[in-house]
């Protein structure tokens, strides 16, 4: 059996970068209310960017069960170009090929910004100190990032980070679009097992 690792991919991609569009509304209008910063172009795209790449670490999270390390890796690389790729069209819908490459390749490179930068080295102090890499442990690495990136400061990310966290509780879909891959491993070892037992 094969597994459609970019078809399901793709369906992470869908649901992740939905969830961070309603996320990036709800961000935005706290940021407003929370401080004196405008919310420009490049504002909306560092949030939007900072919660779409939080939606892939959603995603990798429930991956990392996974035994087979090649298709772990092969479901982290084409989840990101899914993310990406979707990122792009959404921020530049309407623009020239050459445009939306462009574009691509830089979120490309913010991505792995993010993965050295953030991702690996909180995930690995939280192995370190027996934490939980939940959902809201990947959430506040995505606002850490987008802090950084625009430059926010700490005070207004205290008084916007505990409602925004209590708004945002609904990663069902993007867990669960992700938990698909890890059924159909259980189901395709299971079937092995089933022929060498039988055989």
């Amino acid at each position: 059996m094969k597994l459609p690792v970019d078809e399901l991919c793709a369906l992470v991609a869908q649901a992740g970068v939905e969830n961070a569009s309603k996320l990036t509304a709800s961000f935005e209008k706290q940021l407003e209310e929370s401080s004196t910063i405008t919310i420009d172009t490049r504002t909306h795209e560092r949030v939007l960017l900072g919660l779409a790449f939080m939606n892939w670490g959603l995603a990798n999270g429930v991956w990392s069960t996974l035994d087979n390390t090649k298709l772990r890796r092969d479901l982290m690389a084409s989840s990101k170009n899914a993310i990406v790729l979707k990122v792009t069209r959404m921020l530049r819908r309407g623009q020239l090929p050459e445009d939306i490459a462009f574009m691509a390749a830089s979120i490309d490179e913010q991505f792995h910004k993010f993965v050295r930068g953030y991702y690996i080295p909180r995930m690995n102090e939280l192995e370190r100190t027996g934490g939980s890499p939940d959902a809201n442990a990947v959430l506040l690495i995505a606002l850490e990032w987008i802090q950084n990136a625009l430059g926010i400061p700490e005070a207004v990310m205290t008084r916007l980070v505990p409602s925004f966290l209590a708004e945002s509780t609904d990663f069902a879909e993007i867990e669960s679009v992700a938990e698909q891959v890890n059924r159909a491993v259980a189901e395709r070892q299971k079937k092995g097992i089933l022929r060498r037992f039988f055989r």
